[in-house]
């Protein structure tokens, strides 16, 4: 089960629970996730599937052709449904897909190497740019991604974040 409190339109506060192993047989034990988007809706992701509901459950959407690898690390959405999608592993890149889950454009070449396999770890958006933000954990920076064609804008470095192991996840935000 997956719990989180939300704060619905009048402020008042939400709670969404959802057993989601059920939802799609691409919803594993493990590795899922929940994030709230920029556009209002909750995203969910298991390491082969996405998928977008509205907070109270209704309009579910979701798809598991974005990627032939079945290591999601993390989705998120802008304001306009613009969706960013961190895939480790051997694809290593960040997808950016439109509101109907077709791929835009992705950006890859996040670090991977014999024992190294887990980034992209998250993906964020920038509220005010609405572009996305892929962390590159084992080269210490985020790779900034534009949110129309999925190109890479830009890098910075960040502090190293020490020891992890093979798969570790580090999140993040953007302000």
């Amino acid at each position: 089960s997956i719990l989180h409190r939300l704060k619905s339109d009048d402020n008042v506060p939400v709670l969404v629970s959802n057993y989601i192993s059920h939802e799609n047989k691409g919803f594993g034990g493990t590795g899922a996730g929940m994030k709230l988007g920029l556009d209002g809706k909750v995203y969910l992701w298991s390491s082969s599937f996405v998928m977008r509901i509205n907070a109270d459950g209704t309009e579910k959407e979701g798809t598991d052709t974005l990627t032939s690898d079945t290591a999601i690390t993390g989705i998120t959405a802008n304001a306009d449904g613009l969706m960013g999608v961190s895939v480790a592993h051997f694809a290593s890149r960040v997808i950016i897909a439109s509101p109907d889950f077709s791929a835009v454009g992705y950006t890859d070449g996040f670090f991977h190497g014999d024992t190294r396999w887990g980034d992209p770890s998250d993906v964020a958006v920038g509220a005010v740019s609405g572009d996305f933000y892929g962390m590159d954990l084992y080269r210490n920076q985020i790779v900034r991604i534009a949110r129309s064609t999925g190109n890479k804008v830009n890098t910075f470095e960040i502090d190293s974040v020490g020891n992890y192991s093979m798969m570790s996840s580090v999140t993040f935000g953007v302000c």
